[in-house]
């Protein structure tokens, strides 16, 4: 039978090795962002392979039956590993996150609002860790999206770890490397459940129509995943220092 896996044991075994590290126990306990998608789905079971101490936190947007699925899908995973007591659920007020600069912005501001506070409960010391599936393929369209925008171009990447120190926040992005087939590759090697976001398929929104239109017809003349970063690395780490709330600087996330 033909192997179709695009991620070996040793790759797995060195994201598993970072984290501990990253992690060490009883001294560091990050919340991980959980939405039910395949991205955060592998980032929890990184993470509980690794053995360290971590929260999961979900955050149901409320705006019908696809966050009902997605959170479902949540708890399937959560329940499947026995993990129930290491999970919050944070249900939002739908009616809320329609605001004046649109409901991907305002959602997501929300939502690391919500991410911001059990990051800072859970703390063991020093600033709250925030833990997101980000991936390359993200990274890419925060790339081309930026560049699009006029936005510097040193500034168009997310870092793996960006740190905003008046808040006392730290975001933590340990998949920046791998491809979404990578982590496909990864959920079906250990048989993992996730939730597709239908939303993603609307290209009305600007991200969908760079990852559906935009990269793929770039791809069909070379490998961007793989000369792109060669033009614009990853930032290992950025520092905001300049901002109080770390919700204005969405350049830094998705």
């Amino acid at each position: 039978m033909k192997n179709n896996m695009t991620v070996n044991k040793h790759t797995i075994g060195k994201l598993l090795r970072s984290i501990k590290e990253e992690y060490p126990k009883g001294e560091k306990c990050p919340v991980v962002a959980i939405s039910g998608g395949v991205d955060s789905i592998v980032l929890a079971e990184l993470f509980r392979l690794s053995e360290v101490d971590y929260r999961l936190v979900h955050f149901h947007h409320d705006q019908g039956r696809h966050d009902d699925e997605c959170a479902a899908m949540a708890k399937v995973y959560v329940y499947d590993k026995n993990l129930e007591h290491i999970f919050d659920e944070y249900r939002a007020d739908g009616s809320l996150l329609s605001g004046p600069s649109g409901f991907e912005s305002t959602a997501r501001k929300n939502r690391y609002a919500v991410l911001s506070k059990f990051a800072k409960d859970h703390a063991i010391a020093g600033n709250g860790v925030i833990v997101t599936g980000h991936h390359l393929d993200d990274q890419l369209e925060n790339i081309f999206m930026g560049i699009s925008r006029g936005v510097p171009v040193d500034r168009v990447a997310m870092a793996r770890r960006t740190i905003f120190s008046k808040a006392n926040i730290e975001v933590h992005r340990p998949l920046l490397d791998l491809t979404r087939k990578d982590i496909i590759s990864m959920a079906t090697r250990w048989k993992l459940e996730w939730c597709e976001d239908v939303t993603n398929q609307d290209q009305a929104f600007e991200r969908n129509f760079f990852r559906h239109s935009i990269i793929p017809l770039l791809n069909t003349r070379r490998n961007c995943h793989k000369s792109v970063p060669k033009s614009v690395p990853t930032p290992d780490t950025i520092v905001i220092t300049h901002e109080n709330n770390l919700l204005s600087e969405t350049n830094h996330f998705l």
